[in-house]
């Protein structure tokens, strides 16, 4: 037999609702609100607003829980805010006092609570909800209880066998393990961080140049570049030469385009033309300038502190030796893991050997 609804006869007013039953308490983010310890959360989140100004700030409870929300389910911003909108389940799970239909706050408070909350205020969370988890103690099974017994009474035997001197119990088991999240960067290349590089000191040459007072536009060849970037990497096998004549026309590019861009600079006004972003743009190209041509004179593909992307020069190469990605790009965290609880014990962008985490 098929079952099937006709789209003419479903409306939303048609639709029935359970909305004037109570909550089912079986439900996962009912149970999960009862577990949390909202207040310790709040109380660690509030150290960075100031109660005596400003205007009155989100529910700390409704942002507490949104993170969540948006870390346990995998969701971007805005389907953060939309799932919650749309579950009424999630609601009760924020704090909220009745089903509404508005948004809880806007999707790019994310990016003000990300910047707001740093390290040190993570691991105060991760350390609160693990004090909260350890105080409660699952139910154990007669089953589990007598094999608990059976084994004392075996290690009792044990003991009395032993003349020697009495050891210490086992507390548990320690897990170290170093990951990489990876970052949301194309796989770089020397030629194409050269080629990025050369499009956006032209774009920055457009914003510094004024036709009136300049006169004649200088020349930046980028046709040429353009072209010559893309006979490179639309080859798809690249031989060494090739890929070094390549980096060393970019860099002959890129060396003419600083050249302008420093004459432009000195006009009186020209550096109030670029944003903040854009300045600090320039900082980081002129140093993947001299790391590219760097290695290129020494025939090398190693330098201190190489940048690997112009818009996150954070990032480091993080060299791991596997056989799927020997190379990954990230973030490098050590995580240690004990009954069931993991703690991040190290974050950093740089490379590091993760067995000298064990110790502490």
């Amino acid at each position: 037999m098929i079952d099937y609804t006709p789209q003419s006869q479903l409306s939303l007013n048609m639709f029935k609702h359970p909305f004037e039953q109570g909550l089912d308490k079986e439900n996962r983010w009912v149970k999960l609100a009862a577990l949390i310890p909202w207040d310790s959360l709040a109380a660690v989140y509030s150290r960075k607003l100031d109660a005596g100004s400003g205007r009155k700030s989100v529910n700390i409870r409704t942002v507490i829980a949104a993170l969540i929300v948006k870390h346990k389910l995998g969701l971007d911003d805005r389907g953060t805010i939309e799932m919650i909108q749309e579950n009424i389940y999630l609601q009760y799970f924020c704090g909220l006092p009745c089903f509404t239909t508005q948004p809880v706050f806007d999707a790019s408070l994310f990016v003000d609570i990300r910047k707001r909350l740093g390290g040190d205020e993570f691991e105060a969370f991760n350390q609160r909800i693990i004090e909260s988890s350890e105080q409660i103690k699952p139910h154990q099974s007669r089953i589990k209880r007598k094999q608990q017994q059976q084994k004392e009474e075996a290690t009792d035997k044990d003991k009395d066998k032993n003349d020697g001197p009495e050891k210490n119990d086992n507390r548990g088991t320690l897990k170290v393990d170093a990951t990489v999240a990876d970052q949301e960067i194309t796989y770089p290349t020397d030629l194409k961080l050269l080629n990025t590089s050369r499009g956006n000191l032209e774009r920055i040459i457009d914003l510094l140049y004024l036709r009136p007072a300049d006169g004649t536009k200088p020349r930046t060849y980028r046709r040429n570049a353009r072209k010559h970037y893309l006979n490179i990497a639309k080859k798809k096998k690249k031989t060494k030469k090739q890929i070094r004549r390549g980096i060393r026309g970019q860099l002959q590019y890129i060396s003419r385009d600083l050249k302008i861009v420093d004459s432009l600079l000195l006009k009186p006004g020209r550096s109030e033309l670029l944003e903040k972003r854009d300045r600090e743009l320039m900082a980081t190209i002129r140093k993947v300038y001299s790391q590219q041509k760097l290695m290129y004179e020494n025939r090398t593909h190693q330098c201190e502190n190489r940048i690997v992307n112009i818009f996150q020069p954070h990032v480091r190469p993080i060299v791991r030796g596997k056989d799927k990605a020997k190379t990954e790009f990230g973030a490098k965290i050590n995580i240690s893991e004990v009954n069931g609880f993991c703690r991040i014990d190290r974050f950093s962008w740089d490379a590091y050997n993760e067995s000298t985490d064990l110790k502490m």
